[in-house]
């Protein structure tokens, strides 16, 4: 269905401009009229314009044919020269035409006599009146041209920016989806050798629910917390079966962040991480921390362990971890941060999300609603 656009009309706004310029303009010599005569009154007035306005009127409808030729065969690009000849042949002809249809009880007196200076003086300023606005009205279509076409081209590079963002997000995500599926199978291949065949099959039920849910996710460029604890969840479970009472994982999770949306699979990295180095060389006991909480402006989600403090690793520098800070990039720009933390007592990687203002908490989840996803907060597993 059409919808009215204001911008469709602005050779409307152009006319009402025209008309209102040339009505002032013979409002000028109608007062110099009406004070000459001595006044008499409003009437006395518009008696005087109704013999000098439609001299103006004229020229007003005269300007159609002065922006044909102007914008036309009388335009400068033509040559300086021959634009300034043919304007000048133009409003004498003009001159004569208009003086005739307007003075011809006496055209002799007007075109020829003693008030002929002064009618063309006259004519020869509506002409550059006229044309003046014409160029001015050019102009303007020329700016508003420019700018569409600008606001086009910022367009189009948005829409390649954006395209170009998702179709690296998609490859980003791509390569998550083998690195985890390849872990995962050499834990259950590891149970199945040594004849764990409940765990095994335990293993490949949480794994084929990983994956249904990573196929839910997939085009989704973000989701609930709660979702992306959900799956990280399932991803502890699959790994705890291989480690462990060696994994001890605890969640703290501030109940209002659970409605916050981040982008998918954004935890699972930085759980693998802490597996890699801490976990999997060290045969003691590693307690592994999920956090998530809301600060001022954005959602800090952080993983610490326990244990990789006591190895050599280098801060953040594998597949997972890199293949998380561009997806941060692409998602959050500069507002998208991912820190390395290691001391004495562990490692600690953190993430800081933007809080965008339609994701921002309107209030705190009651207990009873909220997902149950993370198990009991603040409780190991």
């Amino acid at each position: 269905m059409y919808r009215f656009n204001p911008d469709k009309l602005w050779w409307v706004r152009w006319l009402a401009i025209a008309l209102l310029a040339w009505t002032l303009l013979a409002a000028i010599p109608t007062s110099s009229a009406y004070l000459a005569a001595g006044s008499g009154g409003l009437g006395q007035w518009l008696l005087f314009f109704s013999y000098i306005g439609p001299y103006y009127y004229l020229w007003a409808l005269a300007s159609i044919g002065i922006f044909l030729l102007a914008t036309g065969p009388l335009h400068p690009r033509h040559g300086l020269a021959r634009s300034l000849a043919g304007h000048l042949l133009t409003c004498l002809v003009l001159s004569v035409v208009l003086g005739s249809m307007i003075h011809h009880q006496n055209i002799h007196k007007w075109l020829l006599g003693e008030n002929a200076p002064g009618y063309y003086a006259m004519s020869f300023f509506s002409y550059v009146f006229i044309l003046v606005g014409v160029y001015l009205f050019n102009l303007q279509a020329k700016v508003r041209e420019q700018e569409r076409i600008i606001a086009s081209q910022l367009q189009r590079e948005l829409e390649l920016k954006t395209s170009l963002a998702q179709s690296q997000l998609e490859a980003l995500r791509g390569q998550m989806n083998p690195h985890f599926l390849f872990n995962a199978l050499n834990c259950i291949g590891a149970l199945i050798e040594t004849r764990q065949n409940d765990l095994a099959y335990q293993a490949l039920e949480d794994l084929g629910e990983l994956l249904r849910t990573s196929l839910e996710h997939r085009k989704r460029p973000f989701i609930p917390l709660a979702d992306e604890l959900a799956f990280t969840r399932r991803y502890v479970a699959i790994e705890r079966v291989r480690f462990g009472d060696r994994l001890q994982v605890a969640y703290d999770i501030e109940p209002i962040v659970l409605l916050l949306e981040v982008p998918p699979f954004i935890l699972q990295p930085l759980i693998e991480n802490a597996i890699k180095h801490a976990v999997a060389p060290n045969r003691d006991s590693v307690s592994v921390r999920i956090s998530a909480q809301s600060l001022e402006n954005e959602i800090e989600l952080s993983v610490a362990d326990s244990g990789s403090a006591r190895g050599s690793i280098s801060p953040g520098t594998g597949l997972g971890l890199s293949n998380l800070r561009q997806r941060l990039r692409l998602c959050y720009g500069v507002e998208g941060r991912l820190e390395f933390h290691q001391d004495g007592s562990g490692t600690r990687v953190v993430l800081h999300l933007p809080m965008q203002p339609d994701n921002a908490p309107k209030e705190k989840p009651a207990a009873a609603k909220e997902p149950d996803v993370i198990g009991a907060l603040h409780v190991q597993h």
